[in-house]
């Protein structure tokens, strides 16, 4: 596509960001409450509070839009709590009258809730019942008027194929918008009927994308991506545990994009406000600016100042709570402002109320009962494991002895008044170390390194080798203050450093075998699939060596967590296997040398043979 070039000089560009709505409009849920309670034990109420929470963050977005200047609104997809076509229609409702009133433009992209969803439900008439869904056409059309109207450029999938489809690019002010839609809800993208959870750019849909950049960059658009799945972890794990957050391939991807000139990306799904970010081999820098779900703690959405000029391109990101101009209403209830701290943290994650405790019997009974149910149906007893409110009750008493275990000396006093969880005239115990946890890793909520209990039970935890890794990347190695307020730039190639990458650059699993006669020896190991150079440099000259080396393309786990007898999680990396034979070595000597790859300067750490 051509696109007419920029005019010269600065730009800049407010823009709202929101993600995982998940509505579920009031009148879908109607004489059903208690059937809703009683189908989503503790995870209930963000449902009930869902629409009246996204009515007082467009009063927030709306107030923002007259003071700062926004300009438009992007929604980063999972926009209904399962794909109700009723949830879409009076969402873009909801949206609309938004547009009206604010002179806000809205583009929206689909999540991996909202097509062809086999779990639409709707409990209006007091029980659960399926609801229609959404189709593919139906979104484009449903949300014909909110980002589809700005758009110059729709992808269109091969014929047969629908994977990708909703994707478009638009222009947003001076800049190039990139809505990429990720989500799988089609055979081609699936491999079979239904949906999956995790996310892809195709092949051909990658195509589209490289085209829309190269125009961008011709015409000197800088560009801003977005799409619901991650192209950075944003806990650690994400590639291997977290999988279905990222995108397949997700190192790959990035990197075709960061080259090509997306340098920052909105992303969702992951339900955490974090920013990442990665570098290409070639040095091009991409943030992944991941925001937090609107229909949970810590009830947040982002306001980003776009601006580029004198070859750099900025964000001022800014994070704000949802109620700064309307409190929630839901269900005929007004609820006090902060909404987060008075009722959103107990209501993310203690439903009715019963604590870490309640909360974890009742989802292992919905999980645990649910299989129970599925072994009796195979055996031909259906109805034996119907209710099991037994289950419930064995494992309230559980899981109440486990969180009730003193796990620090120090009383967890932290988020006494803001959260209402802790008591000063007590030692911690693992729930208040659970809630604290939940309260840093989803909401940035406060300086972690300031509060004595919980950094002292993670100083334990870092004792206990299976968890070490865990506690680390969840959250010591996350700023203190989070990155709700962040100023980020690109100002062209970085120097990628080999002694912190992070992204398999640098061999890893290197393996060493001395020849019988020690006259020879056989070097292995690995690194990402770009990385094909296999050399050898050795700390003093060796006369007379013979070096052959050759390459196989393979996969290897990594980021597994070590568990002492096993493994858990773990990322299939798609690798370079480098093996080198080194022939006329002194069998009477040894040779410290580093392997990697001479022209990049990515070498290994030493290694004596």
């Amino acid at each position: 596509m051509m696109l007419p070039a920029k005019a010269a000089g600065e730009t800049e560009t407010v823009v709202g960001v929101l993600s995982d709505i998940h509505l579920f409009p009031e009148e879908m849920i109607g004489a059903g409450v208690e059937a809703l309670k009683e189908g989503k034990a503790n995870q209930a109420v963000p449902d009930l509070h869902s629409e009246g929470v996204l009515l007082a963050a467009l009063a927030s977005l709306e107030e923002q839009a007259r003071t700062n200047g926004m300009q438009y609104l992007l929604i980063t997809g999972d926009l209904t709590r399962d794909g109700e076509y009723l949830a879409h229609a009076r969402l873009a409702e909801h949206l609309l009258a938004f547009e009206k009133r604010s002179g806000v433009q809205v583009a929206v992209i689909p999540g991996n809730h909202d097509v062809n969803s086999n779990g639409a439900v709707d409990y209006s008439g007091g029980t659960r019942r399926t609801a229609k869904n959404c189709t593919p056409e139906e979104f484009r059309e449903i949300y014909a008027q909110l980002g589809y109207d700005l758009a110059d450029s729709l992808y269109t999938p091969p014929e047969g194929e629908q994977g990708g489809g909703l994707s478009y690019a638009a222009n947003l002010g001076g800049f190039r918008l990139l809505a990429l839609d990720t989500c799988k809800y089609s055979p081609d993208f699936v491999g079979r009927e239904g949906t999956m959870a995790s996310g892809m750019i195709g092949e051909n849909q990658m195509a589209w994308v490289l085209e829309e950049l190269a125009a961008a960059k011709e015409a000197g658009w800088p560009v801003i991506g977005m799409g619901h799945h991650n192209l950075t972890e944003h806990l650690g794990y994400e590639g291997g545990l977290g999988s279905d957050f990222m995108l397949e391939d997700f190192r790959t991807a990035r990197e075709a994009l960061a080259d090509a000139g997306m340098h920052f990306y909105l992303s969702g799904h992951i339900h955490i406000e974090e920013i990442g970010s990665a570098v290409s081999d070639s040095g091009e820098v991409i943030y992944d600016i991941s925001n937090s779900a609107l229909i949970i703690f810590p009830y947040t959405f982002r306001v980003i100042k776009f601006s580029a000029g004198n070859s750099k391109i900025m964000a001022q990101v800014k994070t704000l709570p949802i109620d700064n101009a309307l409190p929630v209403i839901a269900m005929g209830v007004t609820y006090p402002q902060p909404y987060a701290q008075t009722t959103g943290f107990a209501a993310s994650f203690w439903g009715e109320g019963n604590g870490l405790t309640g909360f974890a019997a009742e989802y292992l009974n919905r999980v645990l009962g649910r299989q129970l149910r599925r072994a009796a149906e195979a055996v031909g007893l259906g109805g034996l494991f119907a209710q099991t409110p037994w289950l419930e009750a064995l494992l309230r008493k559980l899981l109440g002895w486990l969180f009730a275990i003193k796990v620090s000396q120090l009383p967890s006093t932290a988020f006494i008044e803001p959260l209402g969880f802790g008591d000063p005239r007590r030692p911690g115990t693992l729930e208040d170390f659970g809630n604290s946890a939940l309260a840093y890793i989803f909401g940035h909520a406060g300086d972690y390194t300031q509060d004595a209990f919980f950094m002292d039970v993670a100083a334990r935890l870092q004792c206990v080798a299976p968890l070490a890794g865990v506690v680390y990347e969840m959250v010591l190695s996350r700023p203190p203050d989070g990155d709700k307020n962040s100023l980020l730039v690109y100002d062209g190639p970085v120097e990628i450093d080999i002694e912190h990458d992070r992204d398999f650059r640098a061999p890893f699993d290197i393996s060493i075998k001395r020849g019988k006669d020690g006259r020879s020896a056989e070097i292995t190991w690995y690194t990402k699939r770009s990385v094909i150079a296999s050399d050898v440099i050795f700390s003093s000259p060796v006369a007379g060596l013979k070096i052959t080396a050759q390459i196989e393309e393979t996969t290897r786990t990594v980021n597994a967590i070590d568990l002492w007898i096993t493994a858990v999680g773990g990322e299939q990396l798609k690798a370079t296997k480098h093996m080198v034979t080194l022939e006329g070595l002194d069998p009477r000597g040894s040779y410290s040398l580093r392997v990697g790859d001479a022209g990049r300067g990515w070498w290994s750490e030493g290694i004596t043979i």
